[in-house]
């Protein structure tokens, strides 16, 4: 386009008469897309990993510990087994998707404000 503006958006300058900003809807921020982003990848990240390590470790559990057990002669009785119900894999599993978010909500901060070639050649 000859006057320097993208489609369908307009282009405001600041006194240097460069294009500075793009206006947005009322209360976002220039940074919220990328951090939105890196949440939404932690958080299915995190949601992936969950549903396959939470059984995988339970089973894990409950053929090990008694293997275990078995080799030196022990019987273990059943709540030594049973260590979680579903009532309390649920809390368990909301906090560990929260302290995953939480966890990134630094580096996504740093990324939103960061150029992108920084960005990258620190991964």
């Amino acid at each position: 386009m000859p006057d320097g503006s993208s489609r369908g958006a307009p282009v405001t300058a600041d006194d240097t008469g460069s294009p500075a900003s793009r206006t947005r809807p009322a209360g976002a921020s220039s940074c919220s897309r990328p951090v939105v982003t890196v949440l939404t990848s932690v958080a299915v990240t995190g949601t992936v990993a969950g549903a396959l390590g939470v059984p995988l470790g339970m089973v894990l559990h409950g053929r090990v510990v008694p293997a275990m057990a078995d080799s030196v002669g022990l019987r273990l009785p059943a709540s030594v087994l049973d260590v979680y119900g579903a009532a309390e894999l649920v809390p368990l599993a909301l906090g560990g998707l929260l302290i995953a978010v939480l966890g990134a909500l630094l580096p996504a901060g740093w990324a939103a404000r960061t150029r992108t070639a920084t960005a990258l050649r620190t991964e």
